[in-house]
């Protein structure tokens, strides 16, 4: 019972210390992307250029705006045109 008993609980660690390796990773993976998700929150967007794809890309912080027809559409809206 006592060898079951060591081997259940040294299983146990492995999956313990698993666990903690993969909430590290994703800790720092959240670290990278917080400081561009804040960057892009906080940008009005008033400068963009068009892709290879057709997508608006703000100037300022790189964000994928969507098709360029639609951003075009929007500012046009917005304007009062």
């Amino acid at each position: 019972m006592d060898y079951f008993m060591f081997w259940f609980y040294a299983g146990l660690a492995k999956l313990a210390w698993s666990f903690i390796v993969i909430l590290i990773i994703i800790f720092i993976a959240f670290l990278c992307v917080l400081p561009k998700h804040i960057k892009q929150s906080f940008c009005s967007h008033d400068e963009f250029h068009e892709n290879m794809a057709c997508h608006g890309v703000c100037d300022k912080c790189n964000k994928d705006l969507g098709f360029i027809d639609d951003v075009c559409n929007q500012r046009k809206a917005k304007r009062g045109y």
